[in-house]
């Protein structure tokens, strides 16, 4: 996994620069009619989530039951409790928070004042993503997938005590959420502030928050702590907060559709390798 954090390094401080006679765009651009609301928003979804009574059940010795398990792509992953991937994906998730801070200081422009007003955007976004599935967590209640299992079968670490509370917050996955967060808004960052990168640049951008943030949701998959769709849950939280978040912040010109389709390309990519890397640790 060290391997995979020094490459992805590697990855980021070889992708191209702006060009000094780059035009520059007002990113971002903050108005506190948009800023307190999502400020606000972000808050109070967190707190609504943490007043909520989560639904905790009595987990016998033989396990709960699996029949009780409503897809039956989740039901085929019972049985996982890979505590390396475990381990792992606090790396992958931790490699995925700093992505869009690397991407910001491998900017000439500006390049301390411009991580502070970048790093406020993202806060608001991982606030907006984190507050999203703390509501779903409590709301939803959801058992995690070693809690299916008998108890000798279930590792003695304490990431999997059914005793926990944690042990039934499984819907939505907080790390598969917060890691496409964090994804979501460099790629998208990267597309507003570097409006005449190459397509290489921008694919490869893309490429390695795509694989950083798949990665991270396989291994929750791979270490028994998620189900197949509490990642697709955390997935589309995560896109959704740290696309829109910056693009709300645009103050000039979005990217063109060619872009897009591009970060698309790369992120999509990116995914798969990361997915079946996950697979592989």
């Amino acid at each position: 996994m060290r391997r995979l954090v020094v490459c992805v390094c590697l990855c980021l401080a070889a992708s191209p620069t702006r060009a000094q006679d780059a035009p520059l765009t007002r990113y971002p651009e903050f108005r506190w009619s948009l800023d307190a609301p999502l400020l606000v928003v972000g808050a109070g979804l967190a707190l609504t989530g943490g007043l909520l009574t989560l639904d905790r059940r009595d987990v016998p010795p033989e396990g709960l039951d699996p029949s009780e398990i409503s897809w039956a792509v989740d039901r085929r992953i019972v049985g996982q409790t890979d505590e390396g991937a475990d381990r792992a994906s606090d790396w992958t998730r931790n490699a995925a928070l700093a992505f869009p801070l690397v991407l910001a200081l491998a900017s000439p422009d500006d390049r301390w004042s411009g991580l502070g007003r970048r790093g406020f955007v993202y806060a608001q976004a991982l606030l907006l993503s984190g507050g999203l599935t703390t509501l779903g967590k409590q709301a939803f209640g959801r058992p995690r997938p070693f809690t299916y299992l008998p108890e000798s079968e279930r590792p003695s670490n304490p990431n999997y005590d059914v005793e926990d509370e944690r042990a039934f917050r499984s819907m939505p996955s907080g790390h598969t959420s917060t890691a496409w967060t964090a994804a979501s808004v460099g790629i998208t960052e990267h597309l507003l502030t570097r409006p005449d990168a190459g397509t290489l640049e921008r694919t490869l951008v893309a490429f390695v928050g795509g694989g950083l943030a798949a990665a991270t949701g396989g291994l929750r998959v791979e270490s028994g702590q998620h189900f197949p769709s509490d990642v697709l849950a955390g997935t589309a939280i995560g896109i959704a907060s740290g696309v829109t978040v910056p693009l709300l912040h645009a103050g000039g010109p979005l990217p063109s559709r060619r872009s897009w389709l591009e970060a698309a390309a790369g992120t999509l990519a990116g995914a798969a390798v990361g997915s079946l890397l996950a697979s592989e640790l």
